[in-house]
């Protein structure tokens, strides 16, 4: 399928309604949600990306939405579009999470957000795990993981939860200037204890086949565990610097 730019007045047409209203496209939500895109500002999409949809390419594709990279103001965005059998009416809770991690320098900036669309930075770059198996330089790697408990610390701290970071594989990219990007807030919350730094450590050094350990050297695990339980109980400095300590990240920049 073709990678050029689908304007608006052709994206209701199919195949591109699948995108649009996935999966049960009508006509009449179909028109609504045009409308809605042209008062964002969203000139068209382009479909393009790792994943399918009615044999369409797209970013990414969950349970509540499908991300699809589009234009606007002659700048790349993602364009996060609600299914419409999405287990939500709206995406107003997940723009209020996005603009709350903005506040703290943390996930794509989000750009604008209406019923059924979120229109955020476009991130282009690696999933975090497809950009280590590109054999990244050790130091580099560091310098990378260090800034995205950076993050996961400050997102502790201040009390936003993101509710999915225990298997990262798909909500963390690392742009092309190495910077982290954690993304998909959908499953975000302010109301339950916040366990972002411990969810991710795990994902990055305890789960089987990551390649973290050989790649960094293998932390000292019972001190690491000892140091995460002390972390739950007080997400202060003091412990947030010994997990960097134990895991070899302190003193990166």
């Amino acid at each position: 399928m073709s990678e050029e730019l689908i304007p608006l007045n052709q994206l209701g047409e199919n195949p591109y309604a699948q995108v649009l209203c996935y999966p049960r496209p009508t006509p009449l939500e179909v028109e609504a949600r045009l409308k809605e895109l042209a008062s964002l500002e969203v000139l068209g999409l382009l479909m393009r990306g790792e994943k399918n949809v009615g044999g369409l390419k797209v970013l990414g594709k969950g349970c509540v939405g499908v991300v699809v990279e589009g234009i606007r103001r002659g700048v790349p965005v993602a364009v996060k579009v609600r299914r419409v059998d999405a287990n939500r009416s709206d995406m107003s809770f997940e723009a209020e999470m996005l603009r709350q991690a903005n506040s703290l320098g943390v996930g794509p900036k989000l750009i604008a957000a209406s019923v059924n669309f979120i229109v955020m930075e476009y991130v282009e770059g690696p999933y975090l795990d497809d950009w280590i198996a590109q054999g990244r330089e050790p130091a580099f790697t560091r310098h990378v993981l260090r800034d995205l408990f950076q993050q996961c610390h400050i997102l502790d701290v201040t009390g936003l939860d993101h509710g999915e970071l225990s298997n990262a594989s798909k909500h963390v990219v690392v742009s092309k200037k190495g910077r982290p990007v954690i993304l998909d807030f959908e499953s975000a919350s302010l109301n339950r204890k916040t366990a972002n730094l411990t969810s991710l450590i795990q994902y990055v050094y305890f789960r089987s086949r990551s390649p973290i350990p050989k790649l960094l050297g293998e932390p000292p695990r019972q001190e690491l565990i000892q140091a995460l339980n002390r972390y739950k109980q007080d997400k202060g400095e003091k412990w947030f610097q010994t997990i960097l300590a134990l895991t070899g990240l302190a003193g990166n920049p």
